[in-house]
């Protein structure tokens, strides 16, 4: 089922503008529990903040989204929102992640694509989506589950549909901002709710840093906290600190 601009629809018919032509929108994947959406806040301030960027002339309300919630009979979900210059489109799907993936954690492999942290659209989750979806396929054809991406420079950027954190030495770690990553929500709220149990430092990483951390991990907002098992089949160790650290934060949002 789908929203269109406000309205129920079973077929997907939408306005023809620069978002269906170019990609010049933006989107979030918000996860519905029962018919709570989690972070709903944070999500719609990244949302409506690259809007602006993108000088859409567009808002959208915590308001709006519980109304359309209601409206389109959503319950635990994926709920995604995509905003263009003339169209707002909700739709749901599934969420097939299963406890066995946590229990196994993720297989990564590293693209050979980078992530450019003087470009726009890496800050922003833009409706032109093309290099995490290309790379993404490719890589559960090949049968891990995520990519990681490194950036011009050669330091650790993020996942196509992930950030990524790791332990050494007592701190957890993630690459900052400037490495030309997405603001993940869970990224922040992880940073947030553990910042008084770990000494948290943003910076930039090299891949010999993983493989000699004590445990990594990847967030996003349908995952929440998941394990790396391997990256490009060298084994990541596996702490016990980290299903902790999941606990924490599956816990603090009523998981």
């Amino acid at each position: 089922m789908y929203i269109i601009n406000g309205k129920v629809q079973n077929e997907s018919i939408i306005n023809l503008d620069n978002g269906f032509f170019f990609g010049y929108g933006v989107f979030e994947t918000i996860l519905l529990k029962g018919t709570i959406p989690i972070l709903l806040k944070e999500h719609l301030t990244r949302l409506n903040g690259s809007l602006k960027k993108l000088f859409i002339d567009k808002c959208i309300t915590e308001e709006y989204v519980l109304k359309m919630i209601s409206k389109g009979h959503y319950s635990d979900c994926a709920l995604k929102i995509a905003v263009s210059e003339t169209n707002i489109i909700i739709t749901d799907r599934k969420i097939l992640y299963k406890e066995e993936n946590y229990r196994n954690g993720f297989d990564v492999n590293i693209s050979n694509l980078k992530r450019n942290p003087y470009s726009h659209t890496t800050y922003i989750k833009s409706l032109n989506y093309y290099d995490n979806l290309i790379e993404k396929k490719s890589s559960k054809e090949n049968g891990y589950d995520e990519v990681l991406f490194l950036n011009t420079a050669g330091k650790i950027a993020e996942g196509a549909t992930t950030n990524l954190f790791f332990i050494k030495n007592n701190k957890l770690c993630t690459p900052k901002m400037q490495c030309g990553i997405l603001p993940g929500i869970v990224r922040r709220y992880i940073i947030d709710i553990l910042k008084d149990i770990y000494i948290v430092e943003e910076g930039e990483y090299v891949l010999e840093d993983i493989y000699n951390s004590e445990g990594a991990f990847l967030t996003n907002s349908l995952l929440g906290v998941i394990r790396i098992n391997t990256i490009d089949k060298k084994f990541i160790i596996k702490n016990n600190e980290i299903d902790k650290i999941r606990e924490i934060y599956m816990k603090s949002l009523g998981l």
